[in-house]
């Protein structure tokens, strides 16, 4: 009868009023999104626009002959399930690659929400709803989140299999303690092999569940913990297996990677990310929310289950606080999923005591102002060479897709010689991208590298010749591909005999 019942609300949650409530949030999510995008920052709406290297490597895994980039390959590589999530999302197109992953931010975003009902115990109504909208626009106008969430797929899914892993550990642990545990393993290696972001924030969560159940009932409060830790272990040992650099205990002093665990090392990357993540006004929103949860209700366990989100966030910045010579501000948005959910502890209060106090409407104020206080973040230089990379990428796309698409009705392969491209961000950069182009594989490339930037020289990777500027004469080619320096394909010439 139990399994029975629990089989009906499966159901009932996929096909019924929760996944349409589901999907409503996502809805909501997605105008709250296009509205931060729009008139806040960047001030435009293209979220399927490229501005790293790193953008074509799903195209380039999912069009790469041979085995080198197959699925069972890349199950060998460092964080194999991240690789296997980019090939996956590279079957999509350059767009679709995107696209996916912007609809996963939603889902977080939406199961957050329906994770704080459950655990406030809230009721959907409009101050649910209101709420939940500023949570999405907190996240989407925070100062680093356009310029990094999109590039950042192995911390987005990372989470996204944490939170399932523990909403399916709530559905479970009363039920089947086997089904609980089996389940938030499988989900916590899984999260870990993408990406090992959140693996002190989820086991920081473990520990506080264990300090509230072990009086109660010692197994319960015990297989969280144990699950999560057995995941770990599993993530460590692939790590170890595959020499990841990102976890490299030997990297040397000053390299991307060195370890550096001094306290005031550790201090000033935390302040750094902490000033980077959160805003002031934010800030005095979080204060007054805290003031308003220890007033009316006056009980150090709903003042500490605040605490803990903030702690979640500030466990999700120390993996990266660890790698000084790595700092990168988009880091910051890390662990703010749960971080920004203590706005629904307002939500909480205005049920229960009623909604008419002026602090809920400034607290709703003050969120609706607080990206005032991050305009210089978003006219900063990291934002704005960001924007600058993102234009260069366009263009890029545009050029290629239209150099390469003058190739599909050629009987046969040409030799092409590239020239122009200035930024350090490209699609030779991943050469078998080319592939995934409508016309990209059929020619051979030269590709005259950046100056600046001179990386593979002298070397040949699948379709792509890399060479210097002083060697294109020596080049015999077909075609030549003439760019400038904002990625715009200024001409097509052929070669004169």
């Amino acid at each position: 009868m139990k399994t029975e019942n629990w089989l009906a609300r499966c159901i009932e949650s996929i096909t019924g009023k929760g996944a349409l409530r589901l999907v409503g949030l996502m809805a909501i999510a997605w105008l709250v999104y296009f509205v931060s995008l729009y008139f806040i920052f960047p001030g435009y709406f293209d979220p399927l626009s490229f501005h790293h290297s790193d953008f074509y490597i799903p195209a380039a895994f999912a069009n790469a002959p041979g085995e080198y980039y197959s699925f069972t390959s890349l199950l060998n590589w460092p964080r194999p399930l991240l690789m296997w999530a980019l090939k996956f999302g590279g079957y999509f197109g350059h767009a679709g690659s995107v696209a996916w992953l912007v609809a996963m931010v939603f889902l977080n975003c939406a199961l957050t929400a329906l994770l704080f009902k459950r655990l406030l115990a809230l009721v959907i109504d409009w101050r649910f709803y209101l709420f939940f909208a500023l949570y999405c626009y907190l996240l989407f106008t925070q100062p680093y989140f356009y310029t990094f969430y999109s590039q950042d797929i192995g911390s987005q899914l990372s989470y996204l299999l944490l939170l399932i892993g523990f909403i399916a550990l709530l559905e479970f642990i009363d039920r089947s303690k086997f089904a609980a545990f089996s389940v938030l393993f499988v989900l916590t290696t899984g999260a870990m092999l993408m990406k090992e972001t959140y693996a002190l924030s989820i086991g920081f969560v473990t520990f506080c569940w264990f300090i509230y159940y072990v009086k109660q009932n010692w197994l319960k409060a015990v297989l969280p913990g144990v699950a999560v830790f057995c995941g770990g272990i599993v993530s460590a040992l692939v790590n170890f297996k595959t020499n990841s650099v990102f976890v490299n205990l030997s990297a040397e002093q000053g390299s991307a990677y060195h370890i550096d665990i001094s306290i005031l090392s550790l201090a000033k990357e935390m302040a750094r990310y902490a000033r980077e993540g959160v805003t002031p006004l934010l800030v005095i929103v979080f204060g007054l929310i805290l003031f308003q949860i220890y007033k009316t209700y006056k009980d150090k366990l709903w003042v500490r289950s605040f605490l803990l989100c903030l702690v979640f966030a500030l466990l999700a910045w120390l993996p990266n606080a660890l790698l000084p010579f790595h700092h990168y501000e988009g880091y910051s948005f890390n662990g703010l999923y749960v971080c920004f959910a203590v706005l629904f502890f307002a939500v909480k209060i205005a049920q229960e005591y009623g909604h008419s106090k002026k602090i809920f409407w400034v607290i709703v104020i003050f969120t609706l102002l607080s990206p005032l206080t991050s305009i210089k973040k978003y006219q900063g230089t990291r934002n704005s060479w960001v924007l600058a990379m993102e234009k260069v990428q366009m263009n890029l796309l545009a050029g290629i897709t239209k150099a390469t698409a003058q190739l599909v009705p050629l009987d046969k392969n040409m030799t092409v010689l590239v020239t122009g491209i200035s930024a350090p961000f490209h699609p030779f950069a991943f050469p078998e991208s080319l592939r995934s182009f409508a016309g990209g594989n059929k020619a051979e490339y030269y590709f005259v590298v950046p100056k600046d930037f001179p990386d593979k020289v002298g070397m040949k990777i699948d379709l792509v010749n890399y060479i210097k500027e002083s060697d294109k004469a020596t080049v015999a080619y077909d075609q030549e591909w003439q760019f400038d320096d904002q990625g715009n394909l200024v001409a097509i010439n052929s070669k004169k005999e």
